[in-house]
């Protein structure tokens, strides 16, 4: 173009030069940034303003080109933006209806032009994208590969067009989905919190359900005919869960309180649209209750192990017979089960079955030489503490060895 520094440059639309839309002074440079154009001049979407553009020089001597006779270069404007879809023109696909339990649904959206890009939102302020799709021919995008969580939901589309220009949000929803809860919930569904295992003394266990959302409402029956026929006489809990989230939440609940013994666990959920899983045939999970104290062991269940007494071993062993596997075993040298002389629990996974091999606890040393008489309590694996025995169930006299110690002599 010959453009030479402080040449200045001015464009125009009219093949007069009369309507400047664009002035710099050049530094040598061929671009010439931030041309004012008329946005009126386009009256509707996908019709842009077609601009003729005209370009004089001035040197730094104050000479000036003439105008061109014809443009030297030609410009579109499209500054409007797209239409608002209308709720006629966005559509559920795939399922077709709602509510329903596809937690991947499509929508469809027509009125559209090839170089479109459609965005779906979830809320109101079309800030949360659930998921975009260029339009690469034809007058329609599907909207999917997303997936939802349980829950209602409103549904927002815009659209940009070739030129980056941007629809409104909508003011309100073009479409809406409930996805509901359907089916038999798995076991995963309820967990133990506290205690967190069983057979348990706690007669209002605490237990932790699953996958829930806002609105959601827990039903813990005792029985799958209770579950079915919403018998509160077998509701041992419910509750409702009231906190949002954009992921799936827990709830905490406390049963009733429990008999002992054998207690099943039939959960059923009502969403928030009144929607309800079905009962299962078999328990999601079930826990016992054991409130009996374990039997205090007698004399003849302990007794010193390959020992006898009186002795010269400070670290006596004894054998604990009557147990259980994982009871936990602590002897005391006081009547009242206050001076601990030593603990262990029963090696084993089975807490109903004894253990394997003879049971034995030892401790490193006695305090000094003497007559000791030993009291035996048993915890069993649900947390039951035995009473302390009225009467010692072993003794041990630690004596001084029958040898001379080496380095003494009598005189």
């Amino acid at each position: 173009m010959g453009i030479s520094s402080y040449d200045v440059v001015k464009v125009y639309t009219d093949s007069s030069c009369s309507t400047l839309v664009g002035t710099v002074t050049s530094s040598g440079s061929y671009t010439l940034p931030g041309l004012t154009l008329p946005t009126s001049a386009q009256t509707a979407h996908q019709t842009p303003a077609s601009f003729s553009l005209y370009v004089k020089i001035t040197d730094r001597a104050g000479n000036s080109s003439s105008c061109p006779g014809s443009a030297q270069q030609t410009y579109s404007l499209d500054t409007i933006a797209p239409p608002i879809p209308s709720d006629s023109e966005v559509s559920l696909s795939s399922p077709s209806s709602s509510p329903n339990t596809v937690s991947t649904p499509a929508l469809v959206v027509s009125g559209l032009n090839v170089g479109d890009t459609v965005y779906l939102y979830k809320d109101s302020s079309c800030s949360s994208t659930l998921t975009s799709s260029v339009v690469s021919s034809g007058t329609t995008a599907t909207l999917q590969n997303f997936t939802l969580i349980r829950g209602s939901y409103n549904f927002y589309v815009r659209v940009k067009d070739n030129s980056n220009n941007m629809s409104a949000c909508p003011s309100g929803a073009q479409e809406t989905y409930f996805y509901k809860i359907s089916g038999e919930l798995a076991s995963s569904v309820i967990t133990r919190n506290s205690p967190n295992y069983s057979p348990h003394k706690d007669t209002t266990p605490r237990v932790k359900i699953w996958n829930l959302v806002k609105d959601d409402t827990i039903y813990i029956y005792s029985s799958q005919n209770g579950c079915t026929n919403n018998d509160s006489g077998a509701l041992l809990v419910s509750g409702t869960l009231t906190s949002s989230s954009s992921n799936y939440q827990t709830k905490l609940l406390t049963t009733s309180t429990l008999s002992e013994g054998m207690h099943s666990y039939f959960v059923k959920i009502i969403d928030g649209g009144g929607h309800a899983s079905t009962c299962s045939s078999s328990p999601q999970m079930t826990h016992e209750v054991d409130v009996t104290a374990p039997n205090i062991p007698t004399g003849n269940e302990v007794a010193l192990h390959n020992q006898t007494s009186p002795g010269t071993d400070k670290s006596p062993t004894f054998s604990v017979t009557g147990v259980k596997q994982r009871d936990y075993v602590r002897i005391y040298t006081t009547n009242n089960c206050s001076s601990n002389y030593s603990s262990a629990t029963v090696p084993g996974s089975d807490h109903t079955s004894a253990p394997t091999s003879t049971f034995t606890i030892t401790r490193n040393s006695l305090a000094a030489r003497g007559q000791y008489y030993f009291y035996v309590k048993v915890k069993d694996y649900a947390t039951n503490w035995s009473n302390c025995p009225s009467n010692s169930q072993a003794s041990y006299f630690f004596k001084l060895s029958d040898s001379m110690p080496s380095g003494h002599a009598i005189t």
